[in-house]
This record gives C-alpha cells, sequence and structure tokens, in this order.
C-alpha cells in the first residue's frame, strides 16, 4: 500500500494551503498521482519525488475552475482541474522513474 503524505508534511514542504482545503483535495490528488505510476513501488529514493506529486496535485485541484461575466461578454477558463494536476504531478514525478511503464 502506498503511503498518503499528511497535512505537516506539505506545510514543512512550503504548502501554504489550510489543512481542510488540503484534507478535502488530498484522496483526488493521492488517485492521480497513483493512476501516473501504476504499479510501481514508493521507496524510500523516490519517496519524495510522491509526496511532491501530490502536493502538486492538491494546489492544482483547490484552484477549481474559474469564470467572470461583464455585461453580454463572458469567460471560463480552468486553472486548477484533473487535467492541471495530472499535469503537475507529473512534473514533479520526472526523472524519479516512477513514470516508466515498461517491462
Amino acid at each position: 500500500m502506498r503511503k498518503v503524505p499528511g497535512y505537516q508534511a506539505y506545510v514543512d514542504s512550503g504548502g501554504g494551503m489550510d489543512e481542510a482545503t488540503f484534507l478535502a483535495c488530498r484522496p483526488d490528488a493521492v488517485a492521480i498521482v497513483c493512476s501516473l505510476i501504476g504499479s510501481n513501488e514508493v521507496t524510500d529514493d523516490t519517496a519524495d519525488a510522491y509526496d511532491s506529486a501530490v502536493f502538486a496535485a492538491c494546489e492544482s485541484l483547490s484552484r477549481g475552475a474559474g469564470s467572470f461575466s461583464i455585461g453580454s461578454f463572458s469567460v471560463s477558463g480552468q486553472e486548477g482541474g484533473t487535467d492541471a494536476a495530472r499535469a503537475a504531478a507529473a512534473l514533479h514525478l520526472s526523472g524519479s522513474g516512477l513514470l516508466w511503464s515498461g517491462l
């Protein structure tokens, strides 16, 4: 079973999200990271990359989607969300070997 990084580890790494938001985003962030690493095992050598990926995914998910309107003009965008969270997590996993899916 993969470990789940806690809020204190997030704060110690420089994260500034409040605990309630972190805990609300963490299950989806862990699921995203697990989908990226597949059957690769998190080891002592790759634990920092794994934690950083979970933290990055949490932060991205916490931003969610945004939109605004002025009169009849409106703009919708996705600053955060799952696609952005996957991309952010992948950046933190690159070079760790956890993204490798070969035999």
